[in-house]
């Protein structure tokens, strides 16, 4: 038969044991509460996207609709929608808009000179340009993260003939 003292000695091996893996589960969890506690979720970037697609494919955006019909071409841009007061009513979040800028330019086909160029919330995209060209590491709030797109369309010219070229979208949304 063993002393009390072998077996108390014998016991706080094990108790130590415990203690050590309860505070190893305990650092675990915090560690992993903080971690996701403090993630920021950066949505950026699919503001950008649904700005563009909004503009590409609404009623109110850049393309054609059929007067008759009220049928809806996507893909198809008609030069009489292609101005900035047609997309600032298209897609508007009020008086003061802190949300997204962008401009678009329109190519002709294989890339040749600008046709048109329009902006929505020039006063915003002139301000936020230049905050664009910080290291993308900084994916921080107070940056602007910044998207360059083409996109594949036909353009209807002001005789109504269908001429083929590409839209380069310059969309600047801000990490609140």
């Amino acid at each position: 038969m063993k002393a009390k003292k072998a077996l108390g000695a014998y016991d706080m091996i094990y108790w130590i044991a415990r203690i050590l893996f309860a505070v190893f589960m305990l650092i675990t969890l915090y560690t992993v509460a903080t971690i996701y506690e403090s993630k920021i979720l950066d949505t950026a970037e699919i503001e950008a996207k649904l700005f563009k697609h909004y503009i590409l494919y609404s009623p109110n955006g850049l393309s054609y609709t059929d007067p008759n019909t009220g049928r809806l071409y996507p893909g198809v841009v008609s030069l009489d929608n292609f101005n900035s007061e047609r997309l600032e009513s298209a897609a508007s979040f009020g008086e003061i808009n802190n949300m997204i800028a962008a401009k678009i330019t329109l190519y002709g086909p294989k890339g040749g000179p600008p046709i048109n160029e329009v902006y929505y919330n020039k006063d915003r995209y002139d301000a936020w340009f230049p905050l664009t060209y910080s290291p993308k590491v900084f994916k921080v709030v107070g940056t602007v993260h910044s998207q360059f797109s083409y996109a594949y369309v036909a353009w209807l010219d002001s005789n109504g003939y269908k001429r083929e070229g590409s839209l380069r979208f310059e969309i600047l949304v801000p990490r609140t």
